[in-house]
C-alpha cells in the first residue's frame, strides 16, 4: 500500500478527491495528470539515469532511459548524461537537457551543443519511462550553462 497520508490532512477538496480515487484504486486522466505535477525530476550525469522523487507517495525511484526510446544511437549503445549538463524543466513531464562535458575522448574533452528532451509517459499509477527526442543543437558548445523556461 502506498503512502497517502501526507495529502490526508489537507483541506483542499480537489487532492482529497485524488486520495479518494487512489485509495479505491482508480485511475483516469485526471488522476494522472495530477500525480505528474507531484515529482522532481534529476538526470543523473554520466549514466542514462533520472532519479524520481514522488512527491505524494514520498520515494525515490531511478528511471533508466531504454534502448528503444533512444534514437541517438540506433539502440545499440546507452546514450549517458553529460557532466556539467543543464536541465530545464518545460513542465509537468517534459524536460530539457543542454549541452554538458563530452570527455569521451580522453585527450580530447569538449563541451557539447547537444539539446535533448525527455518527456515522461505515465505507463501505470506509479509508473512511467521517458520518450527522447534529440532537438536541434544549441549554436555554441556550452557547459554548466544556465537557462530558464518561460
Amino acid at each position: 500500500m502506498h503512502h497517502l497520508h501526507a495529502h490526508e490532512k489537507t483541506c483542499d477538496p480537489a487532492a482529497t478527491k485524488i486520495v479518494d480515487k487512489l485509495k479505491l484504486n482508480i485511475i483516469d486522466d485526471d488522476i494522472l495528470q495530477q500525480v505528474e505535477r507531484q515529482r522532481i525530476m534529476l538526470p543523473r550525469w554520466l549514466t542514462n539515469k533520472i532519479a524520481e522523487y514522488d512527491m505524494i507517495n514520498e520515494y525515490w525511484v531511478v528511471r533508466t532511459l531504454n534502448d528503444r526510446f533512444n534514437p541517438i544511437n540506433n539502440a545499440k549503445n546507452e546514450m549517458e548524461f553529460f557532466a556539467f549538463s543543464n536541465t530545464v524543466f518545460v513542465n509537468s513531464s517534459s524536460l530539457v537537457v543542454l549541452g554538458g562535458l563530452d570527455d569521451k575522448v580522453a585527450s580530447l574533452p569538449n563541451f557539447s551543443n547537444r539539446a535533448l528532451l525527455l518527456t515522461a509517459v505515465p505507463e501505470t499509477q506509479y509508473d512511467n519511462h521517458y520518450d527522447l527526442k534529440l532537438l536541434e543543437n544549441m549554436y555554441s558548445k556550452r557547459g554548466c550553462a544556465s537557462a530558464v523556461f518561460h
